[in-house]
């Protein structure tokens, strides 16, 4: 049962829990991001492919990481007939791009909101490789 609901400034946090026994710790994170890159490296020069490919890396609790390359059925599957640029949606990528170009333009001043909405998309299970548990 819910009893509270609190909201914290994201730029907050490390120092609401830095010191406390059992607190958030960032090196345990950097060090998990390092290992899990550097296995995502040796999976994908193990593999060997020479062609490019698309990846998913899953995180299950009590089951672990996995990486898998995917067919191009999958990839067609996850793109819903969409046009990307890499993984991102082209839409995404060319709003990005503008309000990259908004913001260094010095002559450019945008009174304009921008309300973008990122939709979900399925989640497809998959054998891959697992990093650890």
């Amino acid at each position: 049962m819910l009893t509270t609901v609190q909201s914290f400034k994201t730029v907050e946090i490390p120092r609401l829990v830095r010191g406390k026994l059992g607190g958030w710790d960032p090196l345990i994170c950097l060090e998990f991001g390092h290992r899990f890159l550097g296995f995502l490296k040796n999976a994908i020069q193990t593999e060997g492919s020479t062609s490019s490919g698309v990846w998913r890396a899953s995180f299950v609790p009590g089951s672990g990481l996995t990486v898998a390359k995917l067919n191009t059925a999958v990839v067609d599957e996850v793109a819903n007939g969409e046009d990307r640029v890499g993984f991102l949606p082209r839409w995404y990528w060319e709003e990005i791009q503008g309000a990259v170009q908004d913001s260094i333009r010095p002559d450019a001043a945008s009174d304009e909101a921008s309300d973008t909405h990122m939709g979900s998309r399925p989640e497809h299970q998959g054998k891959g490789r697992q990093i650890y548990q």
